[in-house]
């Protein structure tokens, strides 16, 4: 579900920019869609950042844990950034948030898939969940100008939102499976 977002997140956020003047602050020669590309960059690379600090926390207070703060947070930020209509600064600033958390908990699945899925199903385990995840990257790179001409950025975005939405109740629900309190028992640490 977290690709839902992730992606369109990346392919459109530099239009949005131009758009909404954020590339026009940011614009290099006067030239917004420089701008508009400096700004994705620092959308995009803050899911560095993001993801180093849910992978060290992960370790620490656990995966779905680091996944369900993630997904809410990236919900707010995304919501925030859509409704934004203050000074281009703020703009920016959430969708540099956006950015830090819409990708931060997508390890932490992988993670998962190792350490509760019976160790000879691994590899398929995990190629099912890529191509699943990848799956869903797709409707949104296009559905997010569809809806930009129709309605505008913020709704756009918003639809966004729906992905995380429907990742937190699944990894919600992931947490109180039997298998997956079994292998957390197993492995003896904090690793949910």
């Amino acid at each position: 579900g977290h690709n839902w977002e992730l992606y369109a997140l990346w392919t459109w956020f530099s239009s949005f920019a131009v758009d909404t003047g954020v590339g026009s602050a940011l614009s290099i020669a006067g030239d917004a869609k420089r701008g508009g590309s400096l700004a994705a960059f620092f959308v995009i690379s803050a899911g560095f950042i993001g993801s180093a600090i849910a992978g060290i926390f992960a370790d620490k207070f656990g995966r779905t844990s680091i996944c369900l703060v993630s997904l809410a947070l990236s919900v707010l930020f995304s919501s925030l950034t859509a409704l934004s209509d203050g000074p281009v600064a703020n703009t920016l600033t959430f969708g540099i948030l956006w950015g830090l958390v819409s990708v931060a908990e997508s390890a932490q699945y992988s993670a998962m898939v190792t350490e509760v899925v019976i160790p000879s199903r691994i590899g398929e385990a995990s190629t099912l969940q890529f191509a699943i995840g990848y799956v869903f990257t797709i409707p949104t790179m296009y559905i997010v100008p569809y809806i930009k001409e129709m309605a505008g950025w913020q709704w756009a975005w918003l639809s966004l939102s729906v992905g995380p939405m429907i990742s937190f109740f699944a990894v919600y629900l992931l947490r109180q499976d039997p298998i997956v309190l079994r292998a957390k028992q197993s492995l003896r640490r904090k690793q949910f």
